[in-house]
């Protein structure tokens, strides 16, 4: 059993990660959900980056924080937490694989995956997009973008 801390947000965020909980349950892992408040609550009981030091404790110690959206305040020198969050986890690229589904999606490209690497703005400015094809385990090239 895989204990995960969970924070459900603000707006959608309850709703979404309902759903997300509810398919990833059903699909048969293994977890045990800690959940933490952070977002608009906790902005406006006076806390400038929207997540209580108890919050960070359950994240260090169970190494896995699924959230969903969350509300920043606009004024009042609030920080948005998914760059606090990525700062003091030391998180500086977003990596968004694409897996081919074929043979049970019909795809131009069934044998294709694609990797997307977006640097953080705050340490670089890199965008990288690496294809392989699946099938044959090669490399088909990366393009950079800078800005």
């Amino acid at each position: 059993m895989t204990k995960i801390t969970i924070a459900k947000g603000d707006g959608i965020g309850p709703e979404i990660m309902d759903a997300t909980l509810s398919i990833i349950l059903a699909a048969g892992a293994k977890i045990e959900i800690e959940e933490i408040e952070v977002g608009e609550n906790v902005y406006l009981s006076g806390n400038t980056s929207g997540i209580a030091d108890s919050s960070w404790e359950s994240i260090r110690k169970n190494k896995v924080f699924l959230k969903a959206p969350i509300t920043t305040p606009q004024g009042g020198g609030y920080k948005s937490l998914n760059v606090t969050t990525r700062k003091f986890l030391g998180l500086y690229s977003n990596v968004r694989p694409c897996y081919s589904l074929h043979p049970f999606v019909q795809t131009k490209h069934p044998v294709m995956d694609v990797v997307i690497i977006m640097g953080c703005a705050a340490v670089w400015s890199v965008n990288l997009l690496n294809v392989r094809d699946v099938g044959a385990k090669s490399h088909y090239g990366s393009v950079e973008f800078t800005d």
